[in-house]
């Protein structure tokens, strides 16, 4: 999955942040998250959690990711649907700015 590309890292003064929700299929108890990204750093991301896409709340967060990022939940979490919200975009090889997963673990208890 990627992201619209933009002409700044801030989604062109467009947009406040853009965002993938994923879908659990079930409620689990979430104590980590590992998120593959492109492998250029830059992305600033929160990630949200909820029984309901409506009602999701920031458990972890990570400034200037890239690569593979593990977060730790300061709390266990419980979680149908997750959320992963750039606010911040890396820039591209084509002198734009996206961001890219390419896959989430959710580590449950």
């Amino acid at each position: 999955w990627h992201t619209d590309w933009y002409t700044t890292a801030r989604f062109g003064n467009l947009e406040q942040g853009t965002g993938l929700l994923l879908n659990l299929g079930r409620t689990v108890t979430a104590t980590s998250v590992t998120i593959r990204l492109g492998s250029t750093p830059g992305a600033d991301l929160q990630v949200r959690a909820g029984t309901s896409p409506g009602s999701l709340s920031t458990v972890a967060s990570a400034s200037n990711a890239g690569g593979t990022v593990r977060l730790h939940l300061a709390s266990p979490a419980r979680a149908r649907y997750l959320l992963i919200w750039f606010t911040l975009l890396p820039p591209d090889s084509s002198g734009t700015y996206q961001a890219d997963i390419s896959g989430v673990t959710v580590t449950a208890s």
